[in-house]
């Protein structure tokens, strides 16, 4: 379901998904459902299950974005939102948030 995407580790226990399909971007909810699920998903090794789960911060690259740094803190900021507030909650972008 994330045909044409980037995926990639950016330090510790943070990754990022660069998504390129505007269709798919436009649906910030559906992703994070998405992924939140698939974070969820049992991983089964020796005969124990583990079940994880994480925490999704999304944010759209526009015109306020000036630079990838900028666009990278954004993202950063809405994650950190929504760690605080708990572990599998979803945060969008919020203006005033960066």
């Amino acid at each position: 379901w994330l045909k044409n995407s980037f995926a990639a580790r950016v330090g510790g226990d943070e990754f990022a998904i660069l998504i390129e399909d505007p269709g798919m971007a436009a649906n910030p909810g559906y992703i994070s459902a998405r992924l939140e699920e698939a974070l969820r998903f049992p991983i089964a090794l020796n005969g124990l299950a583990m079940v994880s789960a994480g925490t999704v911060g999304i944010t759209a690259l526009d015109r306020d974005c000036l630079s990838v740094r900028d666009f990278i803190h954004r993202a950063d900021t809405i994650l950190y939102q929504a760690k605080r507030a708990r572990v599998g909650e979803r945060r969008r972008p919020n203006r005033d948030a960066a």
